[in-house]
């Protein structure tokens, strides 16, 4: 079942974001507040509807610190999450002039726009290995 809430995309759009900037490492809820009120949006109960939709969506994972504070949960995004938060900031701003559609519009939209950009960025990778291009021989590996 696909969940949706204002405050899904944010969400994980700002688990995205500081994932990069930690390097790659879990991302704790502390830094996922402060990017999503930087962002303009308050509320710590909306913004974990956001984190909860994201889960069950498939958009995020949960992981558990291993150091000594006790178990905090910690969260990384997933490929899922990144390709359908980039569609939907697309057709949101596109379409809707950056308001939020409406659920079945956004399922709608997700599920005609994956396969397309998964095909055409298979096939600018395959392209590229082809031509010899570096920049896409090191993505391959």
């Amino acid at each position: 079942m696909f969940r949706f809430n204002r405050y899904l995309y944010p969400t994980v759009e700002c688990i995205i974001k500081r994932h990069a900037e930690l390097n790659g490492e879990p991302v704790p809820v502390s830094s996922i507040l402060e990017c999503m009120r930087g962002n303009g949006y308050s509320g710590v109960r909306n913004i974990y509807y956001g984190l909860e939709a994201s889960i069950q969506n498939g958009y995020i994972t949960v992981e558990y610190s291993k150091d000594g504070r006790g178990k905090r949960r910690l969260y990384v995004p997933t490929l899922l999450g990144a390709v359908d938060a980039g569609i939907y900031r697309a057709v949101s701003e596109v379409l809707y002039s950056g308001e939020s559609p409406s659920p079945e519009s956004v399922r709608t939209f997700l599920c005609s726009m994956r396969h397309p950009i998964f095909w055409i960025a298979v096939g600018r990778l395959a392209g590229g290995i082809a031509l010899g291009d570096n920049k896409w021989a090191n993505l391959a590996l």
